[in-house]
């Protein structure tokens, strides 16, 4: 017990307390300075308690609270039993739950009680009632994520990670090969026995006297060479012509890379100037899909397969680069039976980027998950295996997960399928922010630092990887199953809060962009505009996604149209924005509309739902400017349609969805194509491509602007005629100029398809 003397401590000397036995005494303590200096002192004596010392030297008389000493080991034993009641309760917790979700199909309506502060829980109310209810938690928002990021692993981890990196590394790494093995592998078990031998009979650490090692998987493929034939190295004749090389290399770089920085520009010139990809089979494969991908911004029909030509095919342009994607699918095999290295990482993110825009887009989502089962076999999820110094190798291994994370979670989105990884299965940093050229510098004190003042081309990537947590999370809430809403506790009275915290997460986010993202259509610098774009279109996406599933059904709608929820409004709000926000895009280069299909989608069939919900309703509402957006977004995926087939597929099911809704939709006079019935399989319904519906004639897309070639002038009088023609037959008609009589306004001429080539390859 401690004695009154020990709360009294910070009360000046000669203070009177009473003992245990009621007895008055009096506290004789020296003041601070005197117990510094080691003198006697006199200030239970003296007025307001200040000494002589103090008064004759002109010192400070205080008396100071004497600290008690605190043991550590006795504060870590209570955390830690915390910590472990805390787990226990957890996985009981889980596992109620998941038995009262067995028993019974539907939650027991719960009382309505305040939000919890932190980001990461949810209140106790949000579930069924059960005397755990109060500690189940939601999966971890993405604040919880970000403040969980500089947490270390358990000492437990540490331990056998430790264990196994020290005992095991000549086993390991003595062939050049380095595979990762968690604590809950069995590896750990044999090294408990390997300790056991070790008590026994003092041998060696590893046991390495007996003869014992662990098996390699290349050396049990070199044992059994018919196990697996190693890919052939690349000739010069497998890649492009020197000049197309170089051309591809930098449109790669220009219009894919500064959205997914997966490979540095520096280090991947340096490596194919010393002809790496002639020597290496994975630098080839690597260097051929680049090309692949490149092929989708030229055009130049030297990318084409052989026999396609765009004026014969409209969709030639289509097989852009897959000469190059089928070569490297040739050579390497469904399953690499050896140890991956840094490029086979980057050969499946390269795939899924490829596979995205081509005639079998299905295919990226199990690339991805593939290299993302890669990237775990060399540990490049777990922060332990970076060194503490940034190096080349380090980076590259980083961006490429995270590379593959991020178009995981999108895939997952798109496709409607659980994501490969969580948050937590992760703990690795998230790359540096420094641009290419200075990784490697002659001061290695100054590697990897980007100068002052100098935003990096990469920032935009950090912030779509936050962007993609609280995608990550919304996929695992509000998309979640019954059976992990049964798990986690979730009840349908959880879901307008759980949105709250989702929007709580958005609008942080969209608030801590920096100045040089911010979106703004005039942005002078061309890649940071396209990166605030792709930003900015992503936000406006996740926004819809969180809300579409609440929007009420339009045939439980009131006669006022009223809904019990704005999401609706959120969701149209945001699809406008989006439309918006791309189509400034658009008129600077067409090119970033590759990577915002699915937004631009998802936008024009909210604003189609919104046109129809609000015409059913009887609510009185001018749907001019949703159907002058929604003939924005046809029109800018006609434009991508030529080189993406996934857009004219899109445009086809926007046309079925505006049939199905009577909704007005753009036929090849400019008109809109009324009427509920659907469009028969011989009727083709065209954008408004003439040279009457342009209202921008100065404005062309960037990067098909029109080639002076033999001919053009014969093919301007044509348009020439043809305008003239079809003005003369709009005046006889009297053709209706406005929305509300049921005519569609006319495109821009920057969303006009590329100008068809008129010249054949040689």
């Amino acid at each position: 017990m401690s004695s009154p003397e020990d709360y009294n401590d910070s009360e000046p000397a000669g203070v009177i307390s009473k003992s245990s036995h009621g007895e008055k005494k009096k506290r004789v303590r020296a003041c601070d300075m005197c117990r510094r200096r080691k003198v006697r002192c006199d200030g239970d004596r003296m007025p307001n308690s200040l000494c002589t010392n103090c008064k004759t030297y002109d010192y400070k008389c205080t008396y100071a609270p004497k600290k008690r000493a605190v043991d550590p080991e006795y504060i870590q034993s209570l955390e830690t039993q915390l910590a472990q009641a805390q787990e226990a309760l957890r996985l009981l917790s889980a596992r109620l739950e998941a038995s009262d979700g067995q028993q019974s199909s539907e939650p027991t309506p719960s009382r309505h009680s305040s939000p919890s502060s932190a980001a990461s829980t949810f209140p106790s109310s949000c579930g069924p009632q059960s005397p755990n209810a109060g500690h189940r938690r939601f999966p971890p928002l993405p604040e919880a994520i970000e403040q969980q990021d500089d947490i270390d692993p358990s000492d437990d981890e540490l331990d056998a990670e430790n264990s196994i990196q020290r005992d095991l590394r000549v086993l390991l790494d003595r062939h050049g090969q380095k595979q990762f093995v968690g604590k809950s592998s069995s590896v750990l078990l044999l090294q408990q026995a390997l300790n056991m031998k070790e008590a026994a009979n003092s041998a060696n650490q590893l046991g390495m006297s007996s003869g014992f090692s662990l098996p390699n998987c290349n050396d049990v493929l070199k044992q059994n060479p018919w196990l697996d034939t190693p890919p052939c190295d690349y000739t010069p004749q497998d890649f492009p012509v020197p000049d197309l090389l170089n051309s591809l290399i930098d449109l790669y770089f220009q219009h894919s890379n500064i959205y997914l920085p997966l490979l540095n520009h520096v280090i991947f010139r340096r490596d194919l100037d010393a002809g790496l990809h002639l020597r290496d089979e994975s630098f080839g494969s690597t260097v051929l899909l680049v090309c692949a991908i490149g092929s989708r911004y030229t055009t130049d029909e030297r990318v084409l397969l052989d026999g396609l030509i765009p004026s014969e095919n409209p969709d030639a342009r289509q097989a852009s680069g897959w000469r190059w994607f089928r070569r490297v699918q040739e050579n390497r095999k469904l399953l690499e039976l050896r140890v991956a290295t840094l490029h086979d990482l980057q050969i499946p993110a390269l795939a899924s980027i490829y596979f995205y825009g081509s005639p079998t887009p299905h295919a990226a989502s199990a690339t991805v998950a593939y290299g993302l089962r890669l990237a775990m076999d060399l540990g490049a999820h777990k922060r332990k295996v970076y060194k503490s110094t940034p190096n080349v190798e380090d980076e590259l291994l980083k961006r490429a997960f995270w590379v593959m994370v991020v178009l995981d979670r999108t895939l997952s989105s798109v496709l409607g399928r659980p994501c490969c990884v969580q948050d937590e299965d992760y703990d690795l940093a998230v790359p540096i922010e420094c641009d290419d050229e200075y990784w490697c510098t002659d001061d290695p004190a100054l590697a990897f630092q980007q100068p002052a003042g100098k935003p990096s081309i990469v920032t935009a990537f950090i912030f779509m990887i936050k962007l993609n947590q609280i995608q990550g999370c919304t996929l695992r809430t509000v998309y979640a199953t019954n059976k992990s809403k049964a798990i986690w506790g979730m009840s349908d009275d959880c879901q307008p809060h759980l949105v709250t915290l989702l929007d709580s997460s958005l609008n942080k986010w969209i608030g801590s962009l920096p100045p040089h993202l911010k979106w703004d259509p005039n942005m002078p610098d061309e890649t940071f505009m396209h990166q605030s774009a792709l930003l900015y279109s992503t936000y406006y996406h996740l926004q819809i996604t969180v809300h579409r599933s609440f929007i009420p059904v339009p045939s439980k709608t009131t006669n006022n149209g009223s809904m019990s929820l704005p999401s609706l409004t959120i969701c149209t709000n945001a699809a406008r924005a989006c439309i918006h926000t791309l189509e400034a895009q658009f008129k600077r280069s067409i090119h970033g509309g590759y990577q915002n299909l699915v937004a631009l989608f998802n936008a024009g069939i909210v604003l189609v739902l919104n046109i129809w919900a609000t015409k059913h309703s009887g609510m009185p509402h001018k749907s001019t400017r949703d159907l002058e957006d929604v003939f924005k977004v046809i029109c800018m995926l006609k434009a991508l349609a030529p080189r993406m087939f996934i857009a004219s597929r899109i445009v086809e099911c926007m046309k079925e969805i505006a049939a199905i809704g009577n909704v007005p939709f753009p036929t090849e006079d400019g008109n809109p194509l009324r009427g509920t019935k659907r469009t028969r399989d011989g009727d083709n319904i065209h954008l408004a491509t003439d040279p009457t519906c342009v209202s921008e004639p100065n404005v062309n897309i960037a990067g098909f602007e029109p080639r002076a070639m033999a001919g053009s002038h014969r093919v301007q009088q044509g348009q020439q005629q043809l305008r003239q023609q079809r003005q003369q037959q709009r005046a006889a008609t009297g053709s209706p100029s406005s929305l509300s009589n049921g005519s569609v306004p006319s495109p821009p001429s920057y969303m006009q398809p590329p100008p068809q080539p008129q010249q054949r390859r040689n």
